[in-house]
């Protein structure tokens, strides 16, 4: 991860006042900026989760609401197989909760598709969402990542092109 420093400290203030949608053209980094947050803050968080918002949310919101009920519930495996039920568990536990926590939207088709699995943070400083997505519709706490500068991309190919001259 390099070349982002400045949109990463911007996300890291950002963050804190509640949901972010990291948007912008495909291939500037949406993915790999909130993943390199991630990574930086993890020991943050008690939690933190990925889902592929391109992807069906169904099936996914089940398997982590069943995680969720055995880690506290001390390994006992929750037994959810509705949707509906599994988001009901997610969002209340984590709306209530004292833990920290953090859920990234990756590639989603813009907010309005994750805010019914998205849990309610209440401007908490540690319960935080991030969403990437290439729309800005229907979104609030947007940041607009633009294509590398020509220092960001001289920097980006020195790091891999080290012999180069």
């Amino acid at each position: 991860f390099c070349g982002r420093k400045a949109y990463l400290t911007e996300l890291q203030q950002k963050i804190t006042e509640g949901p972010v949608v990291v948007t912008g053209l495909a291939g500037v980094g949406k993915s790999q900026l909130t993943f390199a947050y991630a990574k930086q803050n993890a020991s943050k968080y008690r939690i933190v989760w990925v889902f592929d918002a391109s992807k069906g949310m169904d099936e996914q919101m089940i398997d982590f609401a069943n995680k969720l009920f055995a880690m506290e519930n001390k390994g006992k495996f929750g037994s959810f197989s509705k949707k509906e039920e599994a988001s009901h568990f997610v969002k209340t536990l984590l709306r209530t909760c004292a833990f920290s926590w953090l859920l990234i939207f990756d590639g989603a088709a813009n907010a309005a598709a994750v805010k019914d699995a998205s849990p309610e943070t209440h401007g908490a400083k540690n319960k935080h969402v991030l969403v990437s997505s290439l729309s800005d519709r229907d979104a609030r706490g947007v940041m607009r990542l633009e294509a590398l500068s020509n220092a960001e991309a001289h920097t980006f190919l020195k790091h891999y092109l080290k012999d180069a001259s």
